[in-house]
């Protein structure tokens, strides 16, 4: 699905290179892909997050439905 798809790291390599202040990630685990196993696109994108410094304040992951706000500041 690379076509119109970014893996987890790509996706937190586009944020840091726009200079995002949050990001928040949506629609993993929520189609069954024959590439990932359920859970594989949190783990990984939480396994980059500590491998580029970035904590919970910078990139929410949101449960599947959850939301939030998220402010200009």
């Amino acid at each position: 699905m690379e076509a119109t798809h970014v893996d987890p790291a790509e996706a937190v390599q586009a944020f840091l290179d726009l200079g995002a202040r949050t990001m928040v990630p949506i629609h993993y685990d929520t189609l069954v892909n024959g590439f990932d196993a359920p859970g594989e696109a949190r783990a990984t994108l939480v396994k980059v997050m500590k491998e580029r410094g970035l904590g919970e304040e910078r990139v929410r992951i949101l449960p599947i439905g959850g939301q939030a706000v998220i402010t200009s500041r």
